[in-house]
């Protein structure tokens, strides 16, 4: 039976490779361009950031070239991170192998014209960028410092093309585990909450107090059991409701929790069905509802939530197919198409098709 997936949709029953054969490092990213079309970002053997889009109609060329971004080789140093800023613009952040953060944009809204790499922090970076939109359109990047304490960077409000200094979010001690990268996701306030791994291996949050307000931020709060030696990266994602959900796993079982209705602070947390060897990644559906992926001996497979907004998710059903062991990247085509895509010496994306 092939994986569930919203009417009028099904998956397509093949994977396309999009290469190259000799291989590419780390779990890729994903982010639209303003016409639509995806744009993905990877790790090369020699540490430099690569990337290629899909096509206008969707599609991808299978097994075609991948541009390398000039200037980049030897400091990529971890996962990058894309989001497509207000302007229409698509930026690139990752961790330089001399612990700044860097950045690759485009300097022209749907074009291959792009910026060359610069740094905006110099160094104190510690592990993998997460990003996000402001209420007010600025991008702010996350991420761990190497004094152990969750840091931002975010765009000026007057130069879109200028950072203000990086900045500690303050509130209770947490010590971060330098290893695991942050997550963050904004509900339906306007607030960013970034969640972020105590050094206990449990999983903290801490909101702005206002939304757009990137130096006003509260105490953390634990949202994970106590103890739940949480074994790597998060994923948030937001409802269709507006409250944001936030995935871990711990040993080979995934978990979430979910904000309170009124966003009146959290639910308890729920263990997904089946096992998995890496964080669940989930991306919300056109039907309104998450589909969130996992990994489990180099096999793929999808769970749904049984109705919107819901806390209850259906039974995995796989792909059918050996992925790899890296986590899945899901994102939306332009008309509101799941695709996911994950790594194993190529790279693989998996799209949702018209029924």
């Amino acid at each position: 039976m092939p994986p569930p997936t919203a009417s009028g949709l099904n998956w397509a029953s093949q994977s396309v490779s999009i290469g190259p054969a000799q291989g590419l490092l780390g779990h890729p990213a994903l982010a639209s361009h303003a016409d639509g079309r995806l744009h993905m970002f990877i790790r090369t053997p020699d540490n430099a950031l690569a990337g290629r889009a899909s096509q206008r109609d969707g599609t991808w060329a299978e097994n075609g070239s991948w541009d390398t971004a000039p200037g980049t080789a030897g400091s990529v140093a971890g996962a990058p991170a894309a989001v497509r800023g207000a302007d229409g613009r698509v930026h690139v952040f990752w961790r330089g192998a001399d612990g700044s953060l860097r950045l690759y944009r485009q300097r022209v809204v749907n074009t291959g014209d792009w910026s060359a790499a610069t740094k905006i922090v110099p160094h104190g970076v510690a592990g993998n960028p997460a990003v996000a939109l402001n209420a007010d359109g600025r991008i702010s990047v996350f991420y761990n410092g190497t004094d152990r304490t969750p840091r931002h960077v975010t765009q000026h409000e007057t130069d879109p093309d200028g950072w203000a200094p990086p900045y500690a979010l303050k509130g209770t001690v947490l010590n971060t585990n330098l290893a695991l990268a942050p997550a963050v996701a904004r509900n339906g306030q306007g607030r960013l909450h970034v969640f972020a791994h105590g050094s206990a291996r449990e999983v903290w949050v801490t909101a702005q107090k206002a939304a757009g307000s990137t130096t006003g931020w509260g105490d953390y709060v634990q949202v994970s059991a106590p103890g739940a030696k949480v074994a790597d990266g998060l994923c948030a994602v937001t409802d269709a409701d507006q409250r944001i959900r936030v995935f871990w796993r711990s040993g080979a079982t995934g978990y979430h929790c979910v904000q309170s209705p009124g966003y009146r602070g959290w639910e308890r947390p729920r263990a997904l069905p089946g096992s998995t060897d890496t964080t669940p990644m989930a991306v919300l559906a056109q039907d309104g509802r998450l589909e969130v992926f996992l990994l489990k001996d180099g096999q793929l497979a999808v769970t749904k939530q049984e109705e919107v907004n819901g806390a209850t998710f259906s039974p995995p059903q796989s792909f059918g197919r050996v992925y790899g062991t890296f986590p899945a990247a899901p994102a939306r085509t332009h008309d509101n198409r799941v695709v996911v895509a994950a790594r194993n010496g190529s790279v693989f994306v998996h799209p949702q098709v018209w029924a």
